[in-house]
């Protein structure tokens, strides 16, 4: 449920197996993974709005492996800036 204004707006099925609440990284990878399995979710979180701007500074190894395994690792390593060298 998503509160706007004081007024309830119901989104999804009443009735859910599981209530994934936060709609960061660990969240929304919950949620996908789920609802491949044919879980019903429902996800909420206290940010009201949508996040513009890019909050992440890189991504591990692992991170890819798992893009990977939901067939957009290669468009994420593609689309990414590679950075070569680090100068402290």
């Amino acid at each position: 449920m998503a509160t706007t204004n004081g007024n309830v707006n119901r989104v999804g099925p009443d009735k859910v197996d599981v209530l994934i609440v936060g709609a960061g990284p660990a969240g929304l990878m919950m949620a996908e993974w789920t609802a491949k399995c044919g879980v019903k979710t429902r996800t909420v979180d206290k940010r009201g709005t949508k996040i513009f701007n890019d909050q992440a500074d890189g991504l591990q190894c692992r991170t890819l492996e798992i893009f990977d395994s939901f067939k957009f690792g290669h468009r994420a390593w593609i689309d990414s800036n590679h950075m070569l060298e680090i100068y402290l």
